[in-house]
């Protein structure tokens, strides 16, 4: 839900700047984090921390499959979809197809942009790598 989370602010982000309601999103915050970012800096930043996430998620997924039962192996697949979903929608859906919306335009690519296999720095995530066998 992390990676989703971050997917759906980097989709909505063009519509919602046009918007009259003010919302704050991953890029808010990075930037208020970073005062001296441009937006694409405070983009690239959230994209590596989904991207980060993501290849975590597989690595944890792939390492839970070797010893799963099969409910462990259905819940899994689950969120396989809820992922796919996910991207699926951010790509298609009529919300994000504004005439300026990035979704259609966002580089697509088997490798994160930022391969770091360590924990993010950011405490509320770090633990989960925690779990991960090495």
């Amino acid at each position: 839900m992390a990676a989703a989370s971050l997917d759906n602010d980097r989709y909505s982000r063009a519509k919602e700047d046009h918007g009259d309601e003010e919302s704050l999103d991953v890029f808010d915050v990075i930037l208020q984090q970073n005062p001296h970012y441009t937006i694409e800096q405070a983009v690239s930043e959230a994209v590596a921390l989904r991207d980060r996430i993501m290849a975590f998620y597989l690595k944890l997924s792939a390492q839970l499959r070797q010893d799963a039962d099969e409910s462990l192996l259905g819940y899994l697949h689950a969120i396989d979809l809820l992922i796919t979903g996910n991207l699926d929608m951010g790509a298609t859906h009529a919300r994000y197809l504004t005439p300026d919306s990035p979704a259609g335009n966002f580089p697509r690519t088997d490798k994160p942009s930022d391969p770091d296999p360590s924990p993010v720095p950011i405490p509320t995530f770090a633990w989960w790598w925690d779990h991960l066998t090495q």
